[in-house]
Parts: C-alpha cells; sequence; structure tokens
C-alpha cells in the first residue's frame, strides 16, 4: 500500500479495509495515475467509463441537474487532491465533498456565466451586491436582470465550494462563453 499512498496521507478512515494488506487494483489506479488529480472527468454507469471533459463539456454536461448514473469530478486545486475515489452518482465531486446538482445549481451556473459576460470579476460575485464601478458601464436596461442573477447567487454565497466550481465552469475558452 505504501508503493501508492503517501506516508504522510492520513486519511485512511474513510476508505481502507484495515484487514486488508493492500489497496485493490482499481484504488492503485485511482490513487497512483496523476493525471486523475488534475483533469476534469465525467463518470458514467452505462456504459461503465471515465472521460476527461473540456471545460465548454463541463458547461455543457452542468447546464442541467445530473441524473443518478451520472458523477461529476472537478478537482478546483489540479494536482493537489485524489478527488475521482471521492466521487458519487448524481453530484459533482471538487477537492472536499461531493456537491448535488440539481436545476436550481444549473440556473445559478447560467447566472454566474451571464454576469461574467457583464464585466462581473469571480471575486466580485462573492460579494452581496454588484460592484457599481462594473454597473454603471452597462445599459440600464440591463440592470433588473443582473440584480435578478445576483440574488440568485446568494445560497452559494454560504457555501463557497459552488462558487469556486463555478469559476472553473465559467471559464471563458477560446470561443466566447
Amino acid at each position: 500500500m505504501r508503493d501508492t499512498v503517501s506516508r504522510t496521507f492520513t486519511g485512511f478512515d474513510g476508505w481502507t479495509d484495515i484487514a486488508a494488506p493492500t489497496l485493490c487494483r482499481v484504488c492503485v489506479w485511482a490513487y497512483s495515475t496523476k493525471a486523475l488529480r488534475s483533469e476534469l472527468m465525467l463518470v458514467t454507469s452505462d456504459p461503465p467509463r471515465a472521460t476527461t471533459l473540456s471545460v465548454a463539456r463541463l458547461r455543457t454536461v452542468l447546464k442541467h441537474e445530473l441524473p443518478s448514473d451520472i458523477a461529476v469530478v472537478v478537482p478546483l486545486r489540479p494536482g493537489r487532491k485524489h478527488i475521482l475515489p471521492h466521487a458519487m452518482w448524481g453530484r459533482v465531486a471538487v477537492d472536499d465533498i461531493a456537491l448535488p446538482w440539481v436545476v436550481t445549481d444549473a440556473d445559478r451556473l447560467s447566472a454566474v456565466i451571464r454576469l461574467r459576460r457583464h464585466g462581473f470579476s469571480l471575486a466580485a460575485l462573492g460579494r452581496d451586491a454588484p460592484a457599481y464601478g462594473t454597473l454603471k458601464t452597462l445599459p440600464r436596461r440591463t440592470w433588473a436582470s443582473i440584480f435578478v442573477d445576483w440574488d440568485n447567487l446568494a445560497p452559494w454565497r454560504r457555501r463557497p465550494l459552488y462558487l469556486d466550481l463555478a469559476s472553473t465552469a465559467s471559464t471563458p475558452t477560446r470561443r466566447a462563453l
């Protein structure tokens, strides 16, 4: 087991079988494959498969509630933690937790994308109100929808991992969001 897991790792309690002398082959693969600590992944049960996701594909997957036969893995700090072994069906596994992903979360991600298109920074989205400096540069006719989107993000401000996930999922690609 020590060939796979660092001697300084202390989180055995949640997943190890103390009576077993070694890890199963799948566990060895999951804990020793470096790419699994940095890649965005979509895991499906039928067919059983783990597929690497681009940010654009992640955004597409997260536009809807996750069905119970799909798990998504998003390392928020790539390379630092093993996320795949903690993936759960119908959830998005991030650094320390598997977040449920329901319709309201998909709607909130869409709000983040719209607000970022309007020029609001990720740091600004964590605040209770939109920055007037950014707001005043936008047409007044857009303000009402901005305030609605802003208010819809309130539950995520209490659980910042959702905003961290939205940061990854809303990062612009070469094409526009």
